[in-house]
């Protein structure tokens, strides 16, 4: 597996470990689609969208500010935007840090 995740390697999990996706790899495709949109549209109307067991997906705004370029040293003004975060959960980072356990 790549380094990330694409939509078609999401598809292709669903496919193993779902025997109805490999016979309708449409519909599950449309799935998959719905899923990231549910979260898209929930980051704009919530700011924020929970799945428990998994994390949080929140949305924060950023003030506008002056930067400076480190390549050229211009000074820059960035405007104000929203950054999204993702915030584990503790069953997640659980899981996860027994599985490097496991490993070293």
């Amino acid at each position: 597996m790549s380094t990330t995740l694409t939509r078609e390697e999401l598809l292709a999990a669903l496919k193993e470990h779902i025997p109805a996706a490999r016979e309708n790899s449409a519909k599950y495709k449309d799935v998959l689609t719905t899923l990231l949109n549910c979260i898209g549209e929930g980051l704009k109307r919530d700011g924020c969208v929970l799945i428990s067991g998994f994390g949080k997906f929140e949305c924060y705004p950023k003030l506008a500010r002056r930067v400076r370029n480190p390549r050229t040293g211009e000074a820059l003004n960035l405007p104000a935007h929203n950054v999204i975060v993702f915030r584990v959960s503790g069953k997640l980072r659980e899981a996860l840090n027994l599985e490097q356990d496991e490993i070293c």
